[in-house]
């Protein structure tokens, strides 16, 4: 899994994906690889302390696939838990993922 993130974050030319292990011994979500994808600009802790019991089955927005030559990307996640209040650091890091699609229109 790790190698296939690595091969289209070749094409990353604004270096704004970051390849983590947070998700080691499936400690945040058992259905998701060990190796995730997030936003570089988003803290890593934040993602397991805040988010992680935001969604169902802890499973927090990521990079699932990415376009070669473009921004176009397919991002996996669960809905939010029932009767969750709003999270602002979901609300982020969902704004992230967009972001790197307007800059790369810029």
């Amino acid at each position: 899994t790790q190698k296939h993130y690595r091969r289209f974050l070749k094409t990353d030319k604004s270096f704004f994906w970051v390849v983590t292990n947070l998700n080691n011994k499936y400690r945040i979500c058992k259905s998701y690889p060990q190796w995730i994808v997030i936003p570089k600009a988003f803290n890593e802790e934040e993602v397991v302390q805040t988010l992680s019991n935001y969604r169902d089955h802890n499973r927090i927005p990521v990079l699932c696939w990415k376009e070669d030559s473009s921004s176009v990307c397919l991002i996996r996640a669960a809905r939010p838990k029932k009767d969750a209040e709003v999270c602002k650091t979901d609300s982020e890091l969902c704004l992230l993922y967009t972001s790197d699609a307007a800059d790369e229109e810029d």
